[in-house]
C-alpha cells in the first residue's frame, strides 16, 4: 500500500487519517501475517489484549483463550509475578522471556516501572546475566 500525505507533511502509511470507525487499521494490518504468525511476532503480539474485532479480522479465534485482558491488567499481573522473585537474575530472565513474546508489553512495563526494573534489565543484573549466559540461555 502506498502512503498518502496528511497534514504537516507526514506520510500516512497505514491510512489511519482516512479510516472509518468500522475499519480496523492497525500497523500489522498491512505488514504482518495473521493467525499463528501474528502470535509468534513479538513486535505485534498483544496476546490476550486483542479485542474481539481484532481476533476476528486477524484469524485469531481458537488460537487464544476467549477472555480479553487489557494491557494494563496484564502489566499489573506481570509486575506482581516479577516482584515474587527474590533473585534479580530470575527477574531478568522473566523480563527477557516477556520481550521475546510481547515487546509492546515489555516496554510498557519497563516505562511504567523504570525505578524497579532498570536495575534488572541494566547494570548490575545484566552483568551477572552475561557471566551466567550459558546456564540461562533459552533459545536462539
Amino acid at each position: 500500500m502506498t502512503g498518502t500525505r496528511s497534514g504537516g507533511g507526514v506520510e500516512d502509511v497505514y491510512g489511519e487519517d482516512y479510516a472509518t470507525e468500522d475499519q480496523l487499521v492497525t500497523p500489522w494490518t498491512y505488514s504482518v501475517a495473521s493467525g499463528y504468525s501474528l502470535l509468534r511476532d513479538p513486535h505485534h503480539n498483544k496476546r490476550l489484549a486483542f479485542t474481539e474485532k481484532e481476533r476476528d479480522s486477524h484469524y485469531l479465534r481458537g488460537l487464544l483463550p476467549p477472555a480479553v485482558v487489557t494491557q494494563q491488567l496484564q502489566e499489573k499481573k506481570l509486575m506482581n509475578n516479577i516482584r515474587k522473585y527474590q533473585v534479580p537474575l530470575q527477574k531478568y530472565m522473566s523480563m527477557m522471556e516477556l520481550q521475546e513474546r510481547n515487546e509492546r508489553l515489555f516496554y510498557k512495563l519497563l516505562i511504567d516501572n523504570v525505578e524497579d526494573l532498570l536495575p534488572i534489565v541494566y547494570t548490575p543484573t545484566v552483568g551477572e546475566a552475561c557471566q551466567k549466559y550459558g546456564s540461562i540461555f533459552r533459545r536462539s
